[in-house]
C-alpha cells in the first residue's frame, strides 16, 4: 500500500491571489493480482491559447499563447480525480479507470469555434467524465490489445445564449486495437482505430440564412460521421557487420483509403446560400524507411 499526499501553494503577486493545490495518490495491491489506484489533484495555468482561423487561404489557422490578465483571460484552474482497478496475471492485463474533471477559466477563443461563437470573447468552464478500459495479452513473439474509451464533456459559458452545450471535443465512444508480432529479423504490426464523430453546429433546417448570415441551430447538436482507420507496418532488422546494422520498413496509414471527415463549418456562398466546408483526413498513405546504423 502506497499513499502520497501533498499541497502546492502559489502566490500570484500581480493579482494578489493565493492558489492552494492539494494532490493525492493512493495505490493498494490486494488478492495477489489486483491493484486499486485513486488519484486526485488541483492544477492551474497562467497562459491561454488563442486560435484564429483564416479560412480564405487554405484553411490556415494561427495559434498563439497569451498570459492571463485575470479578467477576460482568467487563470485556468482544474480539479480532476480518477479511480482505477487493474488485474494482471498469466500475461493478461485488464485495466479500467473512471475519471472526473472540471476546468474553469477557459475562453471561447481557445476552443476553435467556427460557428456563431467564432468571434465571441467570453470565459467559462468545461466538465468531463468518462472511463477507459484496456485489455492486453502478451504472447511469446508478440502481443495484442484492445481499448475502449467513453467521454461526456460539456461547456458552461454563462454569458452565451446557450450556457450549457456539448464540448467541441466530445468524442463519446473510442475503440482501438492492435497486434504486434516478431519473427527472427521481421517485426509486424497492425492497428485499427474507430470513434464517433466530433460535434458541430449546422444551420437551422428550412431557415438557413437570415440577413445574409448563417442562422445556426443549437450549438453542437449535429455530429460528423464515424472515424475509422486501419494501419499496418513491417520492419526488417539485420546486422551487416559487427558495427553496422540495417533497418528497412514499410507501412500503410489508412489502408482502407477512407477519407474520414475530421471537421466541418459553414459559410455564405456567392449565391447567398449556406455552403458546407468539410475537412477530411488523408487517404491511404504509404511510407518507406531505410536506415544504416553505425555503432
Amino acid at each position: 500500500t502506497h499513499l502520497n499526499a501533498g499541497v502546492r501553494f502559489n502566490y500570484l503577486e500581480k493579482f494578489q491571489k493565493q492558489i492552494w493545490e492539494p494532490r493525492l495518490s493512493f495505490n493498494h495491491k490486494f488478492l495477489q493480482w489486483f491493484n486499486l489506484e485513486v488519484l486526485g489533484e488541483f492544477k492551474h495555468q497562467n497562459t491561454s491559447q488563442v486560435i484564429n482561423f483564416q479560412n480564405d487561404f487554405l484553411g490556415i489557422e494561427k495559434r498563439r499563447w497569451q498570459l492571463t490578465n485575470d479578467s477576460d483571460i482568467p487563470i485556468i484552474q482544474s480539479k480532476q480525480g480518477s479511480l482505477g482497478l487493474s488485474y494482471e496475471r498469466s500475461n493478461w492485463l485488464v485495466n479500467v479507470v473512471g475519471f472526473l474533471k472540471e476546468v474553469d477559466g477557459i475562453t471561447t477563443q481557445s476552443q476553435g469555434f467556427l460557428d456563431r461563437y467564432e468571434l465571441i470573447r467570453t470565459s467559462g468552464r468545461y466538465d468531463a467524465d468518462g472511463m477507459d478500459l484496456l485489455i492486453r495479452k502478451q504472447f511469446r513473439n508478440g502481443n495484442t490489445w484492445v481499448s475502449y474509451g467513453y467521454l461526456s464533456s460539456k461547456y458552461r459559458f454563462d454569458n452565451l445564449p446557450e450556457p450549457v452545450f456539448q464540448s467541441n471535443f466530445d468524442i463519446t465512444h473510442t475503440i482501438s486495437s492492435g497486434i504486434t508480432y516478431h519473427l527472427k529479423k521481421f517485426h509486424f504490426a497492425a492497428g485499427i482505430n474507430w470513434r464517433t464523430g466530433k460535434p458541430y453546429t449546422a444551420p437551422l433546417a428550412g431557415n438557413e440564412i437570415i440577413d445574409s448570415e448563417i442562422n445556426y441551430a443549437e450549438a453542437n447538436s449535429s455530429r460528423l460521421s464515424d472515424y475509422l482507420r486501419v494501419d499496418i507496418s513491417a520492419i526488417y532488422k539485420s546486422q551487416i557487420s559487427g558495427k553496422t546494422g540495417l533497418r528497412a520498413g514499410i507501412s500503410f496509414w489508412n489502408l482502407l483509403n477512407r477519407e474520414n471527415p475530421i471537421n466541418t463549418f459553414y459559410r455564405v456562398n456567392a449565391q447567398g446560400g449556406p455552403q458546407q466546408i468539410v475537412q477530411r483526413s488523408l487517404g491511404i498513405t504509404p511510407n518507406a524507411t531505410l536506415k544504416l546504423l553505425f555503432n
